[in-house]
């Protein structure tokens, strides 16, 4: 990993974490907003979205909104072993417990494996992104392994705060940005867009 990226991620973590719970409430209550209200969301029929932890763009709110609307949802699993994510079908959150990070995910007689390609959506998690959609993860590489995986083109959705838009990520040739970032003041559409 580049010393940029280590610098990056070390100051966008920083100011996260000087976010208080409220403002961190209210940026995430707005991107939950404008994350359902996206034409994408609304066709969907399947959707991946991570389970928010450390002062994260909470998630909660999106899950809800897509089983609301009959919307099959999975979270992923890491498995630290191999650095890979699992995908796993959620149908409510008192399936959860903490998991490896500090991350809640299913109990093992909850875990419903699903393929990813049946996935529309996934919502991608990150400390960092830039305006093309290039993201700086936590440094484990479990996203950028799962998403250059998919042989389906899905639509990648990344959400963070302001705070975490940076002017440019370095990036190395196996990094692949996401379709669009969606932040509390908007919608950044990314490269591949």
């Amino acid at each position: 990993m580049s010393k940029e990226k280590k610098l990056i991620r070390q100051a966008v973590l920083e100011k996260r974490s000087r976010l208080t719970p409220l403002e961190a409430a209210q940026k995430s209550e707005a991107i939950c907003r404008a994350v359902v209200a996206t034409r994408t969301f609304v066709s969907a029929r399947f959707i991946m979205a991570y389970i928010d932890a450390r002062n994260e763009v909470q998630t909660e709110c999106i899950i809800r909104q897509a089983w609301a609307e009959g919307k099959r949802l999975a979270v992923p699993v890491c498995i630290p072993q191999t650095h890979t994510l699992l995908v796993s079908e959620l149908t409510s959150f008192e399936e959860l417990r903490d998991g490896f990070y500090g991350i809640k995910e299913p109990m093992e007689e909850y875990m419903r494996p699903a393929s990813p390609e049946q996935l529309d959506i996934i919502i991608v998690p990150a400390v960092a992104y830039d305006r093309r959609g290039y993201r700086i993860g936590y440094g484990g590489g479990y996203y950028d392994r799962f998403l250059s995986s998919l042989d389906k083109d899905i639509v990648t959705i990344g959400i963070a705060f302001d705070i975490q838009i940076v002017g440019e990520v370095p990036v190395q040739p196996f990094d692949i940005p996401v379709d669009m970032v969606i932040t509390e003041s908007g919608i950044i559409k990314g490269e591949k867009s």
